[in-house]
C-alpha cells in the first residue's frame, strides 16, 4: 500500500485578499466618517459619505470573513500534513520491514542451496566411493578411462586420483590401466569401506 499524496498548499492570494480588503474598508470609514461629520444633513455629501462608509464596512466584513476561511484552511492544512507525515514514516518502516525480510529470505535462499549443493557433491562422492568398492573388489586392473567413466569424473580427474592410490597403496600402471593386483588392495577396500561407512554415518543412513 503506498502513501497518500502530499497535501497541496492553500493559495496565498487568497490570504493576500483578506488585509486587501480589510485595510480599504477601514480607509472608507475612516474617511468617509470624517467627511459625513462635517457635512449637512440630507446633503449629497451626506449621502455619498454614507455610501462609501457602507461600502468600507461591507469591505472590511469580506476581508474579516476571508481571514477566516483562510485560518480554516491552514489549520486543515496542517492537520494534513501531520497526517501525510506520520503516514510517510509509516510506509518508510513497512518499507524497511519488507527489505529486511526480504535480505533474510534471500540469505535463507543462498543457505538452502548451499546445503543443498553440499548434500549433492556428498551423495556423488558416496556414489563413487560404493561404485569404486565394486569394482576394486571384482577387477585386476582396470583403463583409466572405464574407471574415470564409471565413477562419473573426469579422465584428467580420474588420472590424479591413480597416481595418488599407485603410490600409496602400490598399485601399477600399465598401458593407460590401473593393475590392482600388484599392490594393498585389501588395505584399499578397507579404507573405501571406512569412507562409505563414515559417509552413511554422517548422513545419518545407519
Amino acid at each position: 500500500m503506498s502513501s497518500s499524496a502530499k497535501p497541496q498548499t492553500p493559495d496565498r492570494a487568497i490570504g493576500i485578499c483578506a488585509p486587501v480588503f480589510s485595510i480599504i474598508g477601514c480607509v472608507f470609514v475612516f474617511l468617509m466618517s470624517g467627511l459625513a461629520a462635517s457635512a449637512e444633513p440630507d446633503s449629497l455629501t451626506m449621502k455619498t459619505a454614507m455610501v462609501f462608509i457602507s461600502l468600507g464596512i461591507i469591505s472590511l466584513v469580506i476581508g474579516i470573513a476571508i481571514f477566516i476561511v483562510v485560518i480554516k484552511r491552514t489549520v486543515r492544512y496542517n492537520a494534513a500534513m501531520r497526517a501525510w507525515e506520520a503516514s510517510s514514516k509509516e510506509e518508510a518502516a513497512r518499507r524497511a520491514i519488507e527489505e529486511k525480510e526480504e535480505a533474510e529470505r534471500a540469505k535463507e535462499e543462498e543457505q538452502r542451496v548451499k546445503v543443498e549443493e553440499q548434500r549433492s557433491k556428498r551423495e556423488r562422492e558416496a556414489r563413487q566411493i560404493e561404485r569404486l568398492r565394486k569394482i576394486v573388489r571384482v577387477a585386476v586392473e582396470l583403463p583409466v578411462s572405464r574407471m574415470a567413466e564409471a565413477l562419473d569424473i573426469s579422465e584428467k580427474e580420474c588420472w590424479e586420483k591413480v597416481w595418488d592410490w599407485a603410490d600409496h597403496y602400490g598399485f601399477q600402471v600399465k598401458n593407460d590401466t590401473l593393475v590392482f593386483g600388484t599392490g594393498r588392495k585389501d588395505d584399499f577396500i578397507a579404507e573405501l569401506d571406512q569412507e562409505f561407512a563414515e559417509w552413511n554415518s554422517k548422513s545419518g543412513k545407519i
